[in-house]
């Protein structure tokens, strides 16, 4: 250890000189074994004429892929990734959205989703009154439906012409004309558990003989009707009995029966209805004025008879064409009362 320190840098040189010789012996073995790594990539691989099988699940995945693209799936009432809400600024500055709550004039509303869903305007009043598809019928009329109930379940799309209520939701009656019946039951004599033994007092008016004695089965002087039923009833009146009773008679001719009531005016079947139908214009109602008991039609298919059933102060009684179901006819009044309200 002394000679180490007293002869330092002699140590050091021959150190370093070790140190590199050792390098030099690794560096000439590993350029020996060089070769043998490249030996496997060296050697000529095997040929064969067989070509290995393609993956083709890939393939058919894409190509799924690129015939059925990604869709954008936008949520029920989740508006639009493309155009904003509608929104509006209230009595109190805030924003809110324009399709929350109802669109009203007067005493009409619709919702305005229901707007918004037949791509209707939904801030503008005016709308109610509109015919996008130009069927005849408004887009509030539309909204209420064939039932003409104030919900919204039963009803048609106002922008298909083909959708809408049936026509006759259109007519109104306007006035009865009442025609007064020329024969009138005055009274009865006889026991009126045998009808056929009794007679009756027939007053015929503006006829030769104003008054006749009858019995069931014979004809009224110098008309078409036969005596041919007779009812006896009873009404009580301020507790006294009220002779109301009924005597049919029949048109010979038309086979059509009519009741006269003991002492009462009684309407003649000729007596008809002052219809008002307002399809297509609203504005420009068309005048129908059927008999009772006759048939009509409505436009604009005219192909189709309805039949005056019933007239009455309060409104009409129609036989839709089949003849099975009727349709009571609302007063032209009433209606426009709800229209100038609603103004």
């Amino acid at each position: 250890m002394d000679w180490i320190k007293k002869h330092t840098d002699q140590f050091a040189l021959g150190l370093l000189a070790f140190i590199l010789v050792a390098l030099s012996v690794l560096i000439v073995l590993r350029t020996q074994s060089f070769a043998e790594g490249f030996s496997t990539a060296m050697t000529t691989p095997p040929h064969s004429k067989e070509v290995p099988p393609l993956e083709m699940a890939p393939i058919e995945s894409a190509q799924k892929r690129f015939a059925q693209p990604t869709q954008w799936a936008q949520k029920d009432k989740a508006g639009s990734l493309f155009v904003s809400l509608n929104l509006i600024v209230d009595e109190a500055g805030a924003l809110k959205k324009a399709d929350v709550g109802d669109l009203v004039s007067g005493l009409r509303k619709i919702p305005k989703a229901w707007l918004i869903l037949h791509g209707l305007d939904n801030l503008s009043p005016a709308v109610l009154d509109e015919d996008p598809d130009k069927d005849g019928f408004t887009n509030y009329e539309e909204y209420i439906g064939p039932d003409l109930a104030e919900t919204g379940e039963d009803s048609t799309d106002p922008k298909d012409k083909a959708s809408h209520s049936p026509y006759y939701t259109k007519l109104f009656l306007e006035r009865w004309i009442k025609i007064p019946f020329l024969v009138t039951f005055q009274s009865h004599d006889g026991d009126p558990k045998n009808p056929k033994g009794m007679t009756f007092a027939i007053n015929a008016i503006s006829r030769a003989v104003t008054t006749e004695f009858l019995e069931l089965g014979q004809m009224v002087k110098n008309s078409k009707f036969k005596l041919e039923k007779f009812e006896e009833k009873k009404q009580k009146v301020n507790e006294v009995d009220e002779d109301v009773s009924e005597l049919s008679i029949r048109n010979t001719e038309s086979g059509e029966v009519v009741v006269l009531v003991l002492g009462k005016k009684t309407d003649s079947p000729d007596s008809y209805a002052s219809f008002r139908y307002f399809w297509p214009d609203n504005s420009k109602p068309e005048k129908i004025e059927p008999k009772r008991l006759g048939q009509f039609a409505l436009k604009p298919e005219v192909q189709q008879l309805y039949k005056l059933v019933d007239i009455k102060d309060d409104g009409a009684v129609i036989q839709l064409p089949g003849g099975e179901k009727t349709y009571n006819v609302p007063l032209l009044k009433r209606a426009l009362e709800l229209q100038k309200k609603s103004q």
